[in-house]
């Protein structure tokens, strides 16, 4: 299997290399069409220097996957763009060859001059989006949450929902901070964080903890746990969480109540690590009380659908980071891992969110935004 593994590797590697090469072909032969000096230069040596510097993040991160290293954070600073370029030299490589082979049948002219250097400038483009705009700007998505019996007093409570923070090193306290910010303008009265709140070291909980204490919610702070949590050690992350006043579901619920309304917010933990245990955290439950659960894997929720659970709070895909997530949910990188990609899902009554994500482990978004959701509850 390994072996297997290798080998889909490298043909990856040897496909996408074909593709960049062709880009700095492409991007030479422009160059010795055009009449600007200054054009001609940047198009036959800045640009092709450029994409080579680029092409090389897959050549420094593939060799760590097999020898199981760690890349240090400014080698994924770097890798980020890289990732979009490569893909993006990817999509321009397989068109052309399309393109190519239409404009052969059909007898047509190559391409102008215009539309080259517009399908040359695109990996770019996307690239330097990518890693800007692409993945600082979240976007607050606003959702009704009915629930069943929920009672007159918890209507119009409003729940902010954060996750995959992956705090350290790339998320420092500043992104934090700001995430914080806005989420207080939206006033929330409950705050929900659904796993991977750390990335690589479970101390860095306490910046988490330290800037979410700071928020205003009356029905307070909860959590449950995701797989980067277990896999540095949920342990502590879940204990430097309760330090700082937040309450982290593990495999357990309580009863939220304001007036005559109710209902059980519970937490499982996570699946890859095997941790998690939806019945106990059932377990406890009053009759007749609708239920809300944060499960950081969106794959546990057919088991919450088969036991009654109204809504499903979970994160981890941040949307596949590179997707078409407007022209459809199934045109995403997340797709791989689950069927659940991002936004509402409903089956047999049961609703279930997915949250892009509210932060990053690469620090790139191409058609998948960060997110901050807010539910607003009534009663149905």
């Amino acid at each position: 299997m390994r072996r297997r593994r290798r080998e889909i590797v490298l043909t990856m590697l040897l496909v996408f290399t074909i593709c960049e090469v062709e880009v700095v072909r492409s991007l030479v032969a422009l160059g010795h069409q055009v009449h600007t000096p200054s054009l001609a230069y940047a198009l036959t040596r800045v640009a092709p220097a450029l994409a080579l510097l680029l092409a090389l993040g897959p050549f420094a991160h593939v060799p760590t996957t097999f020898a199981g290293k760690r890349l240090p954070g400014w080698a994924l600073t770097m890798l980020a763009p890289s990732s979009v370029f490569v893909l993006a030299c990817f999509v321009y490589g397989v068109f052309g060859a399309l393109s190519f082979g239409m404009r052969t049948a059909l007898g047509l002219p190559p391409p102008s001059m215009q539309m080259q250097a517009f399908g040359l400038a695109l990996p770019f483009a996307l690239a330097a989006h990518g890693v800007s705009g692409g993945q600082l700007w979240t976007r607050v998505e606003r959702l009704a949450m009915p629930l069943r019996g929920l009672g007159s007093g918890l209507a119009g409570l409003r729940v902010v929902q954060l996750s995959d923070l992956h705090a350290g090193g790339l998320v420092g306290e500043r992104r934090l901070r700001r995430i914080a910010r806005k989420v207080a303008r939206l006033q929330p009265d409950m705050v929900v964080v659904t796993g991977d709140i750390v990335n690589a070291n479970p101390r860095d909980a306490e910046i988490v903890g330290k800037v979410l204490a700071t928020l205003n919610a009356p029905m307070g702070v909860w959590a449950c746990l995701g797989n980067h949590d277990h896999f540095v050690d949920g342990n502590a992350v879940a204990e430097i969480l309760e330090r700082s006043g937040i309450r982290v579901l593990r495999n357990r619920g309580e009863e939220i109540r304001r007036g005559d309304g109710a209902f059980w917010l519970a937490g499982v933990d996570d699946t890859w690590t095997h941790s998690d245990d939806l019945e106990a955290a059932l377990a406890q439950k009053p009759a007749g009380l609708p239920t809300l659960l944060l499960a950081h894997d969106p794959n546990l929720w057919p088991q919450a659908v088969a036991r009654n659970v109204d809504w499903t709070l979970s994160g981890h895909t941040h949307g596949g980071q590179v997707a078409m997530l407007k022209l459809h949910r199934s045109l995403s990188l997340a797709r791989l891992i689950t069927p659940f990609v991002a936004g509402r899902y409903e089956r047999d009554g049961a609703v279930l969110y997915v949250s892009r994500g509210t932060a990053n482990t690469l620090p790139l978004r191409l058609g998948a935004p960060t997110e901050v959701s807010l539910f607003e509850l009534q009663a149905a």
